[in-house]
Parts: C-alpha cells; sequence; structure tokens
C-alpha cells in the first residue's frame, strides 16, 4: 500500500492510535527477527556441546545484521546471477522447441 492510499484509508487519528500500539507493542520485520533469534540460540544451546562451545549461544549471534544482508544480497551480483538464469531458461526452451 503507498503512503496516498493509507491516508485515504486510515484516519490521522487511527494513525497516532496505532503509533501508541507499536510503544506499547512492537510488531515488523525486526521484533520478528528478533524472535527468530531468541528461538534459535535456545535450540543450539540446547544442542551445545560444552566441551567444544564453552560460551553458550547468546540471541545476538543470530540475528540478522543490515551489514551482513548487504554483503549477502548483493544486487548487482543477484542480478547476474538472475541474467544467466534466465539466458540459460531461455536457451533450454528453445532447445525443447527444435
Amino acid at each position: 500500500m503507498t503512503v496516498e492510499e493509507l491516508k485515504r484509508k486510515m484516519s490521522y487519528e487511527e494513525f497516532v492510535d496505532w503509533m501508541a500500539f507499536y510503544q506499547i507493542e512492537p510488531f515488523g520485520p525486526a521484533v520478528n527477527n528478533l524472535g527468530h533469534a531468541i528461538t534459535s540460540s535456545v535450540i543450539a544451546n540446547v544442542n551445545r556441546d560444552p566441551k567444544k562451545q564453552k560460551k553458550p549461544y547468546k540471541p545476538d549471534d543470530f540475528l540478522i545484521k543490515v551489514d551482513r544482508a548487504k554483503k549477502i544480497l548483493n544486487p548487482k551480483k543477484t542480478m547476474a546471477q538472475l541474467e544467466k538464469l534466465r539466458a540459460t531458461m531461455e536457451k533450454r526452451s528453445d532447445d525443447k522447441c527444435k
């Protein structure tokens, strides 16, 4: 939904209510990320061999960091891979038509 659509569909009062609710009960990707990180740390610690991994894992060990995500999700590299995939798919399609 665009900002203009939101302005047409939601009153300012409702928007302020949502902002207040967010202060009490945050929601969205960052909160989801934290929840998954907590769960991951619990699972890792339950299965951790204390002889090999002395320190318990912390949720921070599993949080998706923006800098790390930028390295993983390199737009130029991703586009190059998609272009290569498209070319491969076109070639396969052409080969089937022959």
